[in-house]
C-alpha cells in the first residue's frame, strides 16, 4: 500500500502486503484450499486445482500509468519472470524511485538486476511497439485509464490480462435487515469512492419496508442520488437519473438507484448493465441470497457484505495487480496463483494406448 503522492511527485511505499510465497507456485494442488473467511461472515468460494500448478516462464509488460509497480514485484521475482515496465506520465516519479529501489534490492539478492526494467520513456508510440511485440513480451497488464485499458485490448497482439470497469451492483431484497441494508450501503459507496469495488448502482426492491431511509442515507452521507422516477417521490433532494447513469463508474460520491420489481427484475438489471466485477445481494432468505450467488454472472458475488471487500488482500491473496473480469484465464482478484497456468504430469509404468 502506498501513501497519497508527496509534493515533489514522489510516492512514499509504506508498506506492500505480500502473502508467505513459499512454495505457492510449483505445489502439489490436488486437495482443496479454503480462502481466509472474512469477519463479515461471507463464504467465499472453495477451489479445486488442477494437478500441479507452474509459474509463466514469461516476459510480462505492464503498462502503468498509476504506481501499481510495487504490487507486481514480488509475484515476478518469485516466478523467475521479468517484468518490463512502461511508465506513464501520472506516476513516473514514483515508479521511477520504486524501480531504483527494487534494482538495488535484487542485486543485492544475487538475482539480475534486469529481471525488472522501466522503459524510459512516457511516448505513446513505446506503447504500440510493446502491444506488437509477439515473441519478446508473452503477456500486457495495462494499469490505468478506461482509455489505456480500451486501447490495449483493441491493437494488443499479445495476450491481455485487463482490469477494465467496476460498475458494481448492490440489490436490497425484500427480506433484507433494514439496519444492515442502511450499513452495508453507506459502506459500499462512500468508504472509498474512486475504488473498482465501490458500488455505483443500489437496486432496491419494491417490496422493501424501509427505501426512503436508504435513500435519505445515502444523501446525508454526501452521496448525489441519480434515481428513477419511483425514488424522487421517496426525498426532494435526488436528482432524476439518465440512461447513460446505468452503464456508469462513477469513481465519486454519485450512486444509480432504481426499485426493482423482484429477483428476476434485479438479475436482468445485473445482466444488461454490470461489468462483470463485483455484485451484492442484501436478503435475510437465504434462497434468494442461493440464486443470486449462482445466477449472476461476474468475477465476483457477496451476500449480506459490502462491495469494498473486492480486493485481493481481504481475500487472503497478498499484493493484487487487479481484478480481472474476464472469463480466461484468471478472474476476480489477481494475484500470485492468477499469475500460473498448469501442466498435467503423467506418470506411467510402461503403458501403450490402444
Amino acid at each position: 500500500m502506498c501513501s497519497s503522492d508527496l509534493p515533489n511527485g514522489t510516492m512514499q511505499v509504506s508498506r506492500i502486503d505480500v502473502i508467505d510465497v513459499t512454495g505457492a507456485v510449483a505445489v502439489d494442488a490436488a486437495t482443496e484450499r479454503a480462502r481466509r473467511a472474512l469477519e463479515a461472515a461471507v463464504h467465499w468460494l472453495y477451489r479445486h486445482d488442477r494437478d500441479l500448478q507452474a509459474p509463466y516462464d514469461t516476459k510480462l509488460g505492464a503498462l502503468l500509468h498509476e504506481p501499481s509497480f510495487q504490487n507486481l514485484l514480488p509475484q515476478e521475482v518469485y516466478q523467475k519472470a521479468r517484468l518490463i515496465q512502461q511508465e506513464g506520465n501520472q506516476a513516473v516519479h514514483s515508479n521511477r524511485a520504486i524501480h531504483a529501489a527494487v534494482a538495488t534490492a535484487i542485486g543485492a539478492s544475487g538475482l539480475p538486476e534486469d529481471a525488472v526494467q522501466l522503459l524510459p520513456t512516457q511516448d505513446r508510440a513505446a506503447v504500440g511497439e510493446m502491444l506488437r511485440a509477439q515473441g519478446d513480451i508473452d503477456m500486457i497488464i495495462p494499469r490505468g485509464g478506461k482509455s489505456l485499458v480500451a486501447r490495449v485490448q483493441d491493437e494488443a497482439r499479445v495476450p491481455v490480462l485487463a482490469h477494465l470497469d467496476g460498475i458494481c451492483h448492490t440489490y436490497i431484497h425484500t427480506s433484507a435487515d433494514p439496519a444492515m441494508a442502511l450499513d452495508i450501503a453507506v459502506n459500499a459507496k462512500m468508504r472509498r469512492t474512486g475504488i473498482c469495488g465501490a458500488m455505483e448502482t443500489l437496486l432496491i426492491d419494491q417490496d422493501y419496508p424501509a427505501p426512503k431511509e436508504l435513500m435519505s442515507a445515502m444523501i446525508d452521507a454526501g452521496c448525489e442520488m441519480r434515481v428513477d422516477d419511483a425514488l424522487m417521490e421517496l426525498d426532494g433532494r435526488s436528482v432524476s437519473a439518465r440512461t447513460q447513469d446505468w452503464d456508469t463508474e462513477y469513481l465519486e460520491p454519485v450512486l444509480s438507484a432504481r426499485l426493482v420489481g423482484g429477483m428476476d427484475d434485479a438479475l436482468a438489471h445485473i445482466a444488461r448493465h454490470s461489468s462483470g466485477h463485483t455484485e451484492a445481494i442484501i436478503a435475510s432468505d437465504e434462497a434468494a441470497a442461493e440464486r443470486f450467488l449462482s445466477e449472476v454472472d461476474s468475477a465476483i458475488v457477496m451476500h449480506n457484505t459490502s462491495s469494498q471487500f473486492a480486493d485481493g488482500g481481504e481475500f487472503g491473496l497478498g499484493a493484487e495487480i487487479g481484478i480481472a473480469t474476464g472469463r480466461l484465464h484468471a478472474r476476480g482478484p489477481v494475484a500470485l496463483e492468477g499469475l500460473t497456468t498448469y501442466k498435467w504430469v503423467v506418470r506411467g509404468t510402461g503403458q501403450t494406448r490402444p
